[in-house]
């Protein structure tokens, strides 16, 4: 793998994905993240699909900036006539400039930002001279048409959004948050604006965006079924009632290949478990009668987030929606859709417009709470684990040999019979895997994970962890089962499986490893990636522990290891000793 890692792998992953939906031909790597960042930001604040190349104004004399966005009541403006035809519906103009810088370097730095800053500042400031590109230049007279028609911004002046993409990590340097402080009070004080809001983005903002774009997607509900509940502290508005069957087929249903559009259950805690599972054959059996029309009172009904909704007639127009409970009957739902459709058969449903992700959490739980809602499910809903998840899925070492499935979402991988089992890694092992190789507690992974649950987020799935050791920790847990599947490690050490990745960690990184070092962390795991795929060094490693840990028994006075040794705090330091030993000599 070289000095490839995360931050690399899933940006290529998310490339690839972007492309081909986008059907892009070949276009040059950083160009192409820098559409992609374009496109993904600029759709944060429309509701509608937009056209990305009148948008994405990166070339020759693109003055520092790659994407430049006027978006006025929620649409994205491309001509002098866009501007009067919203004025003609709306009768106001509500207007929002939005620019976007994005680079592949893995630092942010001061002068790239200071040039994205001053070409924000050109471009509103006839008087500054210098050349522009014709998509700037566009802008621009867009732009000076808007403030032409300034008489229609009943709600104030435009705002201004910057927000400048790098693929390495914001650590909060003060000589950055210096520019970022200064970039918005000098733009402020030119008293066009109503605000100003300079946002530099990381990569883990880059992989939040990945699944705001994946959540991009709008449906059409009929309405006369729902009733309007009083508004609440981070909602904005909710219905309760019932909807048409027909309508959650279609919202479900994606609009190209006609099949089943898997990302509106990001959010689910559960994969779809089966039609042998006995809840799901229940439903199936249930749709398949003759009195189907029970079926509302018979099912729990679907719960249903969005971050957008508007009025459409009849219909309710829901937008960014993830369906958060209920994934079990739609799915069933789906695979009926052929003897359901146009029967006029109800499904309880709650709807939630709410962009506060507290409350998503919230509603979640409370949803769910019908069957056991467990740690590893809420867990599931950490953005570090999302994000991990993307890594796992982006990484392939040595072809597929070594390829490893992140189970966030409860059976998300059990319908593929094809999948070997200890490829699986179920967020209690990752738990324990990570605990164990690097933070020196394989005596607490063997039956006290409580206890290491109590170090989430501190020492576990903390946010400015670099994503590699996770999946490194995993992948020498799979190699200890590949070599134990072929009676290459003693069956003793199932007990001890824990116990070999710490002794793992101290022959394959250094002792002052810092785990939020995004630069040299994702190296050497690399090298250590590599080191255990091999398999006659894997084959060394794995007997190289095993002597250490044979050797920390017979300090411990044991004739012999027993199971019951595994979980004591005092092997781990025995352990500890033999090594320190062993550097010694």
């Amino acid at each position: 793998m070289g000095g490839t890692h995360a931050i690399e792998l899933t940006i290529d992953q998310f490339l690839k994905d972007y492309s081909k939906k986008r059907s892009i031909e070949e276009i040059h790597k950083p160009r192409l993240f820098a559409m992609c960042c374009v496109d993904t930001v600029v759709s944060r604040y429309v509701r509608k699909p937009f056209d990305v190349a009148p948008v994405f104004v990166d070339g020759q004399n693109d003055t520092g900036i790659d994407g430049l966005a006027t978006i006025a009541n929620g649409q994205v403006i491309s001509s002098v006539e866009d501007i009067d035809r919203v004025v003609a519906a709306d009768g106001d103009l509500r207007v929002t400039f939005v620019f976007i810088q994005a680079t592949m370097d893995r630092e942010f730095r001061d002068q790239k930002m200071n040039a994205f800053a001053q070409g924000v500042h050109r471009f509103f400031h006839t008087d500054v001279f210098g050349p522009r590109n014709a998509g700037i230049k566009k802008a621009a007279q867009i732009k000076d048409a808007i403030y032409a028609r300034s008489q229609w911004m009943h709600s104030g002046r435009p705002e201004v959004h910057m927000h400048y993409l790098s693929s390495g990590q914001w650590v909060g340097d003060s000589v950055l948050e210096g520019s970022v402080a200064w970039t918005e009070r000098f733009l402020e004080e030119t008293n066009l604006f109503k605000s100003v809001e300079f946002t530099p983005m990381d990569f883990r903002s880059f992989l939040d965006l990945r699944r705001g774009l994946q959540r991009q997607n709008s449906g059409d509900i009929h309405a006369y079924r729902l009733r309007e509940v009083e508004s609440m502290p981070g909602i904005e508005k909710s219905y309760l009632g019932a909807i048409l069957v027909d309508d959650l087929i279609n919202i479900i249903r994606h609009p190209v290949t006609d099949k089943l559009n898997r990302t509106v259950f990001l959010e689910n805690i559960r994969g779809f478990q089966g039609l042998k599972n006995a809840v799901n054959s229940a439903i199936n059996e249930t749709l398949n009668r003759e009195d189907v029309a029970l079926f509302p009172l018979l099912n729990n009904g679907i719960t249903i987030v969005c971050r957008d909704h508007e009025a459409v007639g009849p219909k309710l127009r829901i937008y960014d929606f993830q369906i958060v409970n209920g994934c079990q009957t739609s799915h069933v739902i789906f695979q009926n859709r052929k003897k359901l459709r146009e029967r006029h058969i109800l499904l309880p449903a709650k709807i939630v417009v709410t962009r506060d992700e507290r409350v998503v959490e919230r509603i979640i739980r409370a949803s769910n709470s019908q069957t056991m809602v467990t740690d590893d499910h809420i867990l599931s809903l950490l953005p570090f684990n999302r994000r991990l998840a993307e890594y796992f899925r982006a990484i392939v070492l040595n072809g597929v040999a070594e390829r490893l499935y992140y189970d966030l979402r409860e059976g998300e991988f059990d319908q593929n019979s094809r999948l070997d089992d200890i490829r699986i890694v179920y967020i209690r092992d990752q738990i324990r895997n990570f605990a164990s190789m690097f933070l020196g507690l394989p005596h607490d992974a063997v039956d006290r994970l409580k206890l290491l649950r109590e170090e989430i987020p501190e020492r576990i799935f903390n946010p400015d962890h670099a994503l590699d050791p996770y999946y490194t920790a995993s992948l020498a847990m799979l190699r200890f089962k590949m070599l134990r599947r072929e009676h290459e490690i003693d069956a003793i050490f199932d007990n001890y499986r824990f116990q070999m990745l710490h002794v793992l960690r101290s022959k394959l990184f250094p002792r002052d490893l810092n785990l939020t070092n995004w630069k040299a962390v994702p190296i050497l795991c690399s090298e250590a990636n590599i080191k255990l795929i091999d398999p006659q060094k894997s084959r060394e490693l794995f007997a190289e522990a095993a002597e250490v840990i044979r050797a920390a028994g017979r300090l411990l006075e044991e004739v012999e290891l027993k199971r019951e040794t595994a979980h004591r705090k005092a092997l781990t330091e025995a352990v500890n000793d033999v090594m320190v030993t062993q550097t010694a000599a």
